[in-house]
């Protein structure tokens, strides 16, 4: 999800499966870091703590279609939600 001026972009991934991934790997469109801002797994939210603690940065190889691939941690039956910061 973005905003019309492309300044505040959001990157939501959503694992509806029963186990965790610790390498996922998803395409995004923009070059920079991908901050978490939300993850349902987090420990303040009563989860097992499956979180990304620091901004993660893209690599330029493409992926899912987009010119960008991010490799991120994702919890079993949880949400993360990364703002993205350009570099």
């Amino acid at each position: 999800r973005r905003d019309r001026q492309k300044k505040d972009v959001l990157l939501i991934i959503c694992n509806f499966s029963g186990e965790k991934q610790e390498e996922y790997k998803v395409g995004v469109p923009y070059y920079g870091k991908y901050k978490e801002i939300f993850n349902s797994d987090a420990a303040a939210f009563g989860g097992s703590g499956v979180v990304n603690p620091r901004a993660k940065t893209c690599r330029k190889a493409e992926w899912d279609g987009r010119p960008y691939r991010l490799t991120v941690k994702l919890p079993a039956w949880g949400i993360a939600v990364f703002a993205y910061q350009p570099m």
